[in-house]
């Protein structure tokens, strides 16, 4: 596929000193609002914003004649967008948050030790705990799974990320959404806004705020023993996890 993985996303929140001593406490490596895995630094930003909503999302593809594919498509759309250092910027015109495209080579996480783990009928380790008992220092997430916000217009915003690349893995009803730039299930996820429509639509229906509101994010982790150390904390943010059967699958794990 042309678009092949999301580089990264800032999100506006009320207090993002809440949010920086959360993601210190999950293993994410940064400062200051800039956080992300170790090989790949700086993928959330965080900036201060009246209520939680995304702001830009960076997402990669192969190389220009994505760009200029995606740029043929908003034309059909009459979605004004500007080009320029490599790069396809476009402000979604009904949710207010822009996405950037931007060729990058293709890759994934980096390798990790695979830990020796018995299974029915395959019994590796005898005698000994379990390496993730262990371990001194957990394993953090890994990278920046997917997005899930919410929009006044699902179905009108749907057009515009099909235009820009994304494609369709899942829907719900017609108004749930889930469109993936990887080989992942999915990457972004589109549904209506938990907000009132009052403070949640862009300005041009009668808003008063800028942006829909991003629910929600998922960060992809080789272990899940982070998790409850998260959750045993006073952090704000809610921390859940699923489990990855096979690649572009998931399943949930039962913690909330």
């Amino acid at each position: 596929m042309a678009l092949h993985r999301l580089l990264g996303m800032e999100i506006g929140v009320p207090d993002p000193a809440t949010l920086d001593d959360f993601y210190q406490e999950i293993g994410l490596t940064g400062s200051g609002g800039q956080w992300g895995p170790d090989d790949q630094p700086g993928q959330i930003q965080l900036v201060e914003a009246p209520y939680r909503q995304l702001r830009r999302m960076r997402v990669a593809c192969e190389g220009e004649a994505d760009i200029d594919r995606a740029a043929r498509n908003l034309d059909e759309l009459g979605i004004k967008y500007e080009t320029g250092d490599g790069q396809l910027r476009c402000t979604d015109p009904i949710n207010a948050w822009q996405v950037v495209l931007e060729p990058t080579e293709v890759s994934d996480v980096s390798t990790q030790p695979v830990r020796v783990v018995n299974r029915p009928g395959d019994r590796p380790r005898t005698g000994a705990r379990a390496e993730i008992i262990l371990e001194e220092k957990p394993r953090p997430p890994r990278r920046l799974g997917h997005i899930v916000t919410g929009t006044p217009d699902p179905v009108g915003t749907l057009p515009i990320y099909e235009a820009l690349g994304f494609r369709v893995s899942d829907t719900v009803l017609g108004m749930v959404f889930f469109l993936r730039c990887s080989p992942d299930h999915h990457n972004f996820l589109i549904t209506w806004p938990r907000r009132p429509r009052s403070t949640c639509a862009n300005t041009a229906r009668t808003s008063t705020s800028r942006a829909p509101g991003a629910i929600r994010l998922a960060a992809t982790s080789s272990g899940i023993s982070k998790i409850p150390a998260a959750r045993s904390s006073n952090s704000s943010p809610t921390w859940t996890a699923s489990r990855t059967t096979k690649p572009g699958k998931s399943a949930p794990i039962g913690i909330r």
